[in-house]
């Protein structure tokens, strides 16, 4: 009767971790579609400078990491950041001959 009584907590246990697991990978889907929309928009818009700012505080108000203080150099580039979760941002920046920028950027 004692051992029915710890297979079944057991059980129980097991089945409460396999939940917690997949609500947690169901979240960062979420997290990861959600912040991509939101750097899809921003992309959408020219900008006067490369918005390092903006695309950190998108990370953080989604669950990610922040990006570290950085400094971008030259006309077009590429960076790839881990973003913590298992995920890294992919940013790519071009400054046009009007002199604003176009930014393509997301989460992977």
């Amino acid at each position: 009767m004692e051992q029915q009584r710890f297979d079944m907590s057991a059980e129980m246990a097991k089945s409460d971790a396999m939940l917690a697991k997949r609500a947690a990978k169901l979240q960062l889907a979420r997290d990861t579609k959600a912040v991509n929309d939101a750097l899809y928009g921003m992309g959408r818009t020219y900008h006067d400078g490369v918005p390092l700012q903006a695309v950190s505080d998108l990370l953080v108000h989604y669950g990610f990491d922040a990006l570290e203080a950085m400094l971008l150099c030259g006309r077009e580039g590429r960076l790839h950041e881990p973003v913590g979760r298992n995920r890294w941002l992919a940013l790519t920046w071009y400054k046009m001959e009007s002199g604003r920028y176009e930014l393509v950027a997301y989460v992977s």
